[in-house]
């Protein structure tokens, strides 16, 4: 059923809360500190969206509405987060590092992250992994409001990636919580290790080199207050570049389909393109432009689908609509008639001379529609 307004990380976020908020109510247990309050935030939380998408939808000039209307998601992320360490144990009573551990331990026959830090124990190493780890928080904030001020449509296609990518991971880790590598140094509150598992790690404390660095406080810092205890698996941290990497980088691109209109006054057919692996920008739509747009990504562009309202009743259109030969000393050529499913030819004016260079190949007619 679709909503007025609402887009796809609309629905992905409501359906999220209300998904959460359902486990809590069937599946709460002592481990949910205050289910009720928990359960009532996420009410809450659903219709104080909706309220913003529908109030946005009314007043859309106002700035800082239309700003919390359309990013409001990454503000959400820190509470959606933090918010998976009071629930990660409605599944399971105890978090599944041991288990996790003695995988890693026969897999790579020692605990790789523990003893990476032993052999370097260096402040020039971990303050670099540390600021990288650390840059991570700024990219997921710093993108999203460069892409809001620059180009809307991809910061439309940036927040419905990520947002769909972090919400998969926020259930993930409700059902399945593992601490990751720092519960072998002590780092989370009334939990400690089997003994038979720390003895696994080569160390439980981290080096006086290490301890120095700034970017070391500054994440312990934030582990402190923000990180939820059983949040590793899967990695947010590499999951999210790898997702970025699949927006397009054209400003003006528009993902998946491009929709190409050749407006008439007597007739709308619309042409559609596809494209595997890439976007192209709107141009010409004659043959020659279409598949001269090639990508190193994927193969050239296909029609595969024809507009239904092209009249069928009306003849040709008059001779002064269809293409005219250019003037002396342009360098706009009509382009080649248009097949369509009434049998018709229909020539239109090729929108991008530059294009179509002098001495180009010979310019084919476009398929039958």
């Amino acid at each position: 059923m679709a909503v007025k307004n609402y887009t796809f990380v609309d629905y992905a976020t409501q359906a999220y809360i209300a998904l959460v908020g359902l486990l809590i109510l069937l599946f709460h247990n002592s481990t949910v500190p205050d289910w009720p309050g928990l359960l009532s935030a996420h009410v809450v939380g659903l219709g104080l969206v909706h309220w913003l998408i529908q109030a946005h939808a009314k007043r859309k000039s106002a700035p800082l509405l239309d700003f919390l209307r359309h990013f409001y998601p990454v503000l959400l992320y820190t509470a959606f987060f933090i918010e998976t360490g009071s629930l990660n144990r409605m599944f399971f009573k105890d978090y599944l590092d041991p288990m996790v551990a003695l995988w890693e331990q026969g897999l790579f026959g020692c605990q790789p992250s523990v003893l990476f830090m032993q052999k370097l124990p260096w402040l020039a190493v971990s303050e670099l992994f540390y600021a990288s780890y650390f840059s991570y928080y700024i990219m997921i904030v710093g993108v999203g409001i460069a892409l809001f001020l620059r180009d809307r449509q991809q910061f439309f296609h940036y927040v419905s990636v990520v947002s769909f990518l972090f919400y998969v991971c926020y259930l993930i880790y409700i059902v399945l919580p593992v601490i990751g590598s720092r519960v072998f140094f002590y780092q989370v509150d009334s939990y400690v290790l089997p003994e038979a598992t720390q003895q696994l790690a080569v160390t439980s404390a981290y080096p006086k080199a290490v301890q120095a660095g700034v970017f070391f406080h500054l994440m312990r810092w934030i582990y402190r207050v923000f990180e939820a205890p059983g949040a590793a698996l899967p990695s947010r941290i590499h999951a999210t570049p790898m997702a970025m990497m699949k927006i397009p980088e054209s400003k003006n691109a528009q993902p998946v389909f491009i929709q190409y209109k050749f407006i008439d006054k007597d007739f709308k057919p619309v042409y559609y393109i596809r494209r595997r692996g890439s976007c192209i920008r709107p141009a010409c739509p004659c043959r020659y432009c279409v598949l001269s747009r090639r990508s190193s990504r994927g193969p050239a562009p296909t029609p595969f689908r024809s507009c239904t309202r092209i009249p069928r009743d009306r003849g040709p259109p008059p001779a002064s609509r269809r293409g005219s030969s250019p003037a002396p000393g342009s360098r706009r050529s009509p382009s080649p008639p248009l097949q369509t499913r009434a049998g018709r030819t229909v020539a239109f004016p090729c929108r991008s001379p530059a294009l179509h260079p002098a001495g180009g190949r010979d310019r084919t007619p476009s398929p039958t529609l």
